[in-house]
């Protein structure tokens, strides 16, 4: 059984650091991260021995791990309660492990139901399209990423839709509080980026994307957009398209604070 212990401990990025024999016993020590142990490690183990393994342990520190938020999404929708923190390198598998799991529970429907693992989706769903609409601010947030989409060769797509705000609280400045902003311009306040301004945008988020070695294009007017998105699709690899959008445009229908559907705002 041994063998098999070993390659337990190996896939759970385990770091051996001695192996005893008394007699026809062995006794393994390995450090281990935490979370490798408390998933299924001890049913892993007492499987692979036929129920002869014993396990203890002790916590040894603290270490910076590379970890990541793998969330599964069920037709489009997170599904916070199943959302876990797992090693990067990590994520795909679990994430295919628990889409090909929830595949099998969830009982058949008469339309698609896509279950996806979102680091992303285009990992757990090779076979879809995967876009992401974004606002600029939202997009800045997590731009990180284009690193792992380049690195890891994940065609994955990003649409920004650029108002050179953050979109959603000018949205409730310019509803309920006079236009006053709240440092919600994401560049310079005196020249203010746009359509007709594209001396004033920032960032680039076209050079930003080469920067990390993902293909971009920037477009401003309407008459660019068909063309554009038709290019992102069609390229084999992640893709940055940045279209300028006014500031203006607001994301409709929305509920005030407070409100109830009935006062839903539409225009």
């Amino acid at each position: 059984y041994l063998g098999g212990i070993l390659q337990l401990c190996t896939e759970r990025r385990g770091v051996q650091i001695e192996l005893t024999y008394a007699g026809s016993r062995a006794m393994l020590v390995y450090r281990l991260p935490l979370n490798e142990v408390v998933f299924d490690f001890y049913d892993r183990l007492k499987s692979i021995s036929r129920g002869y393994a014993s396990f203890d342990y002790s916590l040894d520190g603290y270490e910076e791990g590379d970890l990541v938020k793998l969330s599964v999404m069920v037709n489009a929708e997170p599904v916070d309660a199943l959302s876990i923190i797992v090693h990067r390198s990590q994520a795909e598998r679990r994430g295919r492990a628990m889409c090909e799991r929830l595949k099998e529970l969830i009982p058949r429907q008469l339309f698609k139901i896509a279950v996806q693992a979102a680091i992303g989706a285009k990992v757990a769903r090779p076979d879809l399209e995967v876009i992401d609409i974004d606002g600029d601010g939202s997009f800045a947030m997590n731009i990180q990423e284009l690193a792992t989409a380049h690195i890891e060769k994940i065609a994955a797509k990003a649409m920004i839709l650029n108002n050179q705000h953050l979109g959603m609280v000018v949205q409730w400045e310019d509803r309920f509080y006079g236009s006053v902003r709240g440092n919600t311009i994401l560049g310079d306040e005196s020249n203010v980026g746009g359509p007709d301004n594209l001396g004033g945008l920032y960032p680039n988020f076209v050079k930003i994307a080469e920067g990390f070695g993902v293909k971009g294009r920037r477009v401003h007017h309407k008459s660019e957009l068909k063309a554009a998105i038709q290019e992102m699709l069609d390229y084999d690899g992640p893709f940055v398209l940045d279209v300028i959008v006014p500031f203006t445009e607001h994301v409709l229908p929305m509920i005030p604070a407070g409100k109830t559907v009935k006062e839903m705002i539409l225009k």
